[in-house]
């Protein structure tokens, strides 16, 4: 049976996704090779329907990993400037992986805390689960030294989409009137959901939680213009 590329890669996509939630690392990228995949880790690449099972393998296998640095931050920023959260989702939790590979896993809490930010976003949870090693990567970096900083903490932050609302106004430069109106809810609502977020960052000013909250990407970064 002659299957078509688009089956072809529907396979391709389900098998590596199941060879590395079951842990069969070297089979996944076994299988990607064996289906005479081949890339060049050039924007050419980016298009690609099985750009992430051949991530998702390749990581997986362990080997060069600081090879594709560029490319998965290629990548990450391509689908972004696209507005493809699902897949900007999926490649940073592939950051995350491969940076704690390569260097250890408080390497990859700044991708994990923002694929972790992106999945409370969008509701896609799932991605995560299917890295298994992403939990692990969590629990280690939950487990280092306060000396670890913001990120080490930021990695294990989660918000409740209420939270997060009241984060983005705080951001905003909105005093609490302000949010109260935009959200419908009383001052005092107001006050209740701003200690949990300064508590949850560990923070006690507005300053310290934006600045902070930037660091996890839980708030986009500042842009910087030159003159």
């Amino acid at each position: 049976v002659t299957l078509t590329e688009s089956t072809r890669d529907t396979l391709l996509i389900a098998e590596t996704r199941w060879l590395v939630l079951t842990g069969s690392h070297a089979d996944a990228w076994s299988f990607i090779h064996e289906a005479g995949l081949h890339f060049t880790h050039s924007t050419d690449d980016l298009q690609r329907d099985v750009l992430l099972p051949y991530l998702r393998a390749y990581i997986a296998r362990g080997k060069a990993l600081e090879e594709i640095d560029l490319f998965l931050d290629t990548a990450i920023d391509h689908y972004a400037a696209l507005g493809n959260e699902f897949a900007r989702l999926h490649l940073l939790a592939l950051k995350a992986w491969q940076q704690a590979r390569l260097h250890g896993a408080t390497a990859a809490a700044l991708a994990l805390a923002q694929a972790r930010a992106l999945a409370r976003k969008t509701g896609f949870r799932r991605v995560l689960l299917d890295l298994p090693a992403l939990a692990q990567i969590e629990a280690e970096i939950a487990a280092a030294p306060a000396g670890g900083g913001p990120v080490a903490v930021g990695a294990t932050v989660d918000l409740l989409e209420k939270e997060q609302q009241v984060l983005d106004l705080l951001a905003g430069d909105q005093t609490y009137q302000e949010i109260a109106r935009s959200l419908n809810i009383s001052i005092n609502t107001v006050r209740y959901y701003v200690r949990n977020v300064y508590s949850k960052l560990d923070v006690h000013r507005r300053g310290a939680a934006i600045a902070r909250a930037r660091a996890l990407g839980l708030l986009p970064a500042v842009a910087h213009h030159s003159d």
